[in-house]
C-alpha cells in the first residue's frame, strides 16, 4: 500500500475512533473508557503480532524503541481519559474533535521542528497557521 492511502486509512480509522469516543463518553466513566479501548487494543494488536509470529515475520525492535512506545502509551492512556472527560461535558464533537486534532497537529510538528529538526518550508508554515486560525475561531464560537 502507497503511503498516501495508508495515510488515508489511518485518517479514517482515527476518525471512526474519535466518533465512537464521542458515543461512549456520556455513557461510561472517563478511566473505565480508557481501560476498555486499551484492553480492547491490546487484543487487536496481540493478536496481530502472534499471526506475525505465526507466519515467520521478522519482528522488529530495539529498546529504545519499545521505551517510547511507553511513553506514547502513557501518553495515549491519559488523552484517552481527557478526551472522554471532554466529550462528556458536552462539547460537540463538531467542535471538540477539531480543537484536539488541530493542537495535536500542532504539537506533532513543534516537537519535529524543535526536537528531530525537521525542516519548515512556506506551505507547512501556513498550513500551521490556517490550523492555528481554525482552533482560534472554533473556540470562540
Amino acid at each position: 500500500m502507497n503511503r498516501i492511502l495508508l495515510a488515508m486509512s489511518v485518517a479514517i480509522l482515527w476518525g471512526l475512533y474519535n466518533f465512537f469516543i464521542k458515543l461512549s463518553s456520556g455513557e461510561i466513566d472517563p478511566v473505565l473508557g480508557a481501560v476498555t479501548l486499551q484492553i480492547t487494543a491490546a487484543i487487536v494488536s496481540g493478536i496481530l503480532l502472534l499471526w506475525m509470529k505465526i507466519s515467520s515475520k521478522e519482528i522488529v525492535f530495539t529498546h529504545k524503541g519499545i521505551e517510547y512506545a511507553i511513553l506514547a502509551g502513557v501518553c495515549v492512556s491519559l488523552a484517552e481519559i481527557t478526551y472522554l472527560t471532554l466529550f462528556s461535558r458536552g462539547i460537540d464533537i463538531s467542535l471538540g474533535m477539531p480543537i484536539v486534532v488541530g493542537g495535536t497537529i500542532i504539537v506533532g510538528v513543534v516537537l519535529g521542528l524543535a526536537i528531530l529538526k525537521e525542516p519548515l518550508n512556506f506551505i507547512h508554515a501556513l498550513s500551521l497557521l490556517l490550523i492555528i486560525t481554525g482552533i482560534v475561531m472554533l473556540s470562540a464560537r
